[in-house]
């Protein structure tokens, strides 16, 4: 089951480690990106059973909630607790007032996934408004 917490200094480590392992992001960004909250952004890790299996950045872009991502290594865990727990993210983004989720990505397995598993659209945008 998915459960979301507060990240915390404790995280520095496994979040520094799986920046450093991932090719769309090693090198462009530190653990502060996913550690230090800001006025217009909220943070929190995304747990498992077994632990951390991802860190999440979610930040205002007008009626907009674009949500930046850090996946641990695990992608069959990745995707159950993706599964389990957008429809929650996407509930809380509706609550707080935004339209639409949106992400960018460099891997075309994941805005493959996106596509498909969550009916985003070629821009990456995901309406939290059914018509």
């Amino acid at each position: 089951m998915a459960k979301f917490r507060p990240v915390s200094e404790a995280d520095r480590d496994e979040v520094s480690r799986w920046i450093e392992a991932d090719p769309g992001h090693a090198g462009k960004m530190t653990a502060d990106f996913f550690l230090h909250s800001g006025q217009f952004h909220s943070l929190f890790a995304a747990n498992d059973d077994d632990g951390t299996v991802m860190y999440l950045r979610c930040e205002a872009e007008g009626k907009k909630m674009r949500v930046h991502i850090q996946f641990g290594p695990d992608r069959k865990r990745i995707m159950r607790v993706f599964r389990e727990g957008f429809p929650q993210v996407c509930e809380d983004a509706k609550v707080r007032g935004f339209l639409s989720i949106v992400f960018d990505s460099s891997s075309p397995a994941l805005v493959k996934w996106m596509l498909i598993e969550f009916h985003f659209t070629a821009e990456l945008e995901c309406s939290l408004v059914r018509a």
